[in-house]
């Protein structure tokens, strides 16, 4: 019976490890571009949500500049339909 435990708790293999014994040049490169893109990548998502937070506020100055102007140009055509008519009939009656 002793000897049908030991053979069914049989340690794993190791697995195989390798160790690079040349100096890759081209992979070292690489891999500081990629640190550096890690830096990079912070700063370019801070420079696109200054862009986003410039760009939303221009859209909100711009959206209020609009209904300023039309809010202008109804008071103006309002004032003009109002005040058209007296400033002929007193054009009108100066003339006759």
């Amino acid at each position: 019976m002793g000897l049908f435990f030991s053979f069914s708790k049989q340690r794993k293999p190791r697995g195989f490890q390798l160790q690079h014994r040349y100096y890759d040049e081209r992979k070292l490169r690489l891999q500081k571009i990629e640190n550096k893109n890690v830096g990079n990548n912070d700063q370019r998502r801070n420079k696109i949500r200054q862009a986003w937070s410039e760009k939303r506020k221009n859209v909100k100055y711009e959206k209020n500049k609009r209904l300023l102007i039309i809010l202008a140009a109804i008071i103006i055509l309002w004032l003009v339909f109002k005040l058209l008519p007296a400033i002929i009939v007193k054009y009108a009656v100066g003339y006759s």
